[in-house]
């Protein structure tokens, strides 16, 4: 009869647990807030303490709205299921409030000089996903800032990625489609290469079609990052001397029709 009883209430309690989930995962929007809990329910009134909680529940179609704050990270944010083209999923700042993602006591922060990073360690946001909104973010201080290998159909916009330990949004791979939308990426640095200056943006090692960017780099500080794009994608550079030609007092690179998708879209860099 004892063990009866106990195996009931163990059912009962896996059944609840359950339960408890699913309106988690069903939600249209997940709120993460740096005095949540990972065991609440993702609501606004009991938010989850962390992103990657949140990532693990959202389904297409849903947000992940993130209040303001610093998210120290014990373990890189992997994002690695995908929306679809009829309900993408978003990150996104709650309004207007300021979220920091601070990777510094990531591995690699910084690495040894001449060491490489394993690849799924690059990046405090690693991404390997497709129809995903992030906005409005602000990440530092990772090895790498935003690392996407394999992602097509996202939209990256208001981001900022300062003082990273490698390239600060690197988009690589067979990845297309991808639109990063006023990036400001700046600061960002290369211990393992004696401390040399890292890539504020930097698309390359890999194809694809219609990625289409119009970025500021290095606008908030006078030691800005520079353009790398290598590899075969189907972006044309209508005025390389955007990035050979002198920078503004503060590092800025001017307007102009630099790096235009090949079709001929009116995007480019832009302060």
């Amino acid at each position: 009869m004892k063990l009866r009883n106990v195996l009931t209430a163990t059912i009962t309690g896996a059944v609840l647990s359950a339960v408890f989930q699913v309106p988690a995962s069903a939600a249209t929007t997940l709120y993460v807030a740096t005095n949540g809990n990972d065991a609440n329910a993702g609501t606004q009134a009991a938010p989850f303490a962390t992103i990657q909680k949140a990532i693990s529940l959202i389904t297409p179609g849903g947000t992940i709205a993130v209040r303001g704050g610093t998210y120290a990270l014990s373990s890189n944010i992997q994002i690695t299921r995908s929306g679809t083209s009829s309900a993408p999923i978003t990150l996104t700042a709650y309004g207007s409030e300021r979220v920091i993602i601070d990777g510094e006591a990531l591995g690699y922060t910084p690495g040894a000089v001449g060491s490489t990073i394993p690849a799924a360690q690059r990046g405090a946001i690693h991404m390997e996903a497709s129809y995903w909104k992030l906005a409005g973010l602000e990440i530092i201080n990772g090895p790498y800032g935003v690392y996407c290998a394999g992602c097509n159909n996202n939209t990256f916009e208001r981001l900022v990625t300062r003082d990273n330990y490698e390239t600060g949004f690197q988009l690589q791979n067979s990845s297309a489609n991808n639109l990063i939308l006023n990036l400001d990426s700046y600061g960002n640095r290369d211990p393992r290469k004696n401390g040399e200056s890292a890539d504020g943006l930097g698309i390359k090692e890999g194809s694809g079609d219609g990625n289409a960017t119009a970025v500021a780099l290095g606008s908030s500080t006078a030691s800005g990052n520079s353009w790398n794009i290598a590899g075969t994608w189907t972006l044309t550079s209508t005025d390389a001397s955007t990035i050979t030609g002198a920078r503004a007092a503060d590092g800025a690179i001017r307007p102009s029709s630099f790096l235009v998708p090949s079709d001929g879209a009116s995007v480019g860099a832009e302060i």
